[in-house]
């Protein structure tokens, strides 16, 4: 539904590629052939359908088979199965991150009940953040359309500014007392 609704005006279109089955995102590479790639994590999900956790990683490596050589894929630095696969990719490897050298690295300055600031440096440059989401896994969804809009060649300041002004769809990313 999401490709459906591209047309000659749009620049990019960000997919998210959920697990259904083995083989899923050979599938959806298949279909969405995508020019870059964003691996955020390997978790144990999906243990009980793939197996095991390098199983799963491999699972989401698949998803580079349909891309072309020099292609980026980015890739959350702070998760040990994914830091340092620079061999094990035919594209250009990103690294974001919080706790791990990297690419584009982020400083949480504040936690407060309902947001966040974070410096995040990127390429010699750093710009701070507020995000109006609160937590350390909103940190890193930020990082990752961070090094992803950056590889785009969007300006760091134009990019502070959307994810300031994100505000999640009703119903998600509400805090609840």
């Amino acid at each position: 539904e999401t490709l459906l609704g591209l047309d000659a005006d749009d620049r990019c279109a960000i997919v998210e590629m959920g697990f259904t089955s083995p083989g899923s995102f050979k599938r959806f590479g298949k279909i969405c052939r995508p020019s870059a790639a964003i691996i955020t994590g390997v978790g144990g999900a999906h243990t009980g359908t793939l197996g095991s956790r390098q199983d799963i990683l491999n699972e989401r490596l698949s998803l580079t088979d349909s891309m072309s050589a020099g292609d980026p894929v980015i890739l959350c630095a702070d998760d040990p199965m994914l830091y340092d696969l620079k061999s094990d990719i035919w594209g250009d490897v990103v690294y974001y991150g919080i706790d791990t050298p990297c690419d584009v690295k982020g400083t949480i300055v504040r936690e407060e009940r309902d947001s966040t600031v974070m410096d995040i440096s990127s390429y010699g440059k750093t710009t701070r953040v507020h995000l109006s989401l609160p937590g350390r896994g909103n940190c890193y969804n930020a990082l990752a359309a961070f090094a992803a809009a950056v590889m785009m060649g969007i300006r760091e300041e134009t990019i502070r500014s959307i994810l300031e002004e994100f505000r999640p769809l009703p119903g998600r990313l509400s805090l609840m007392t």
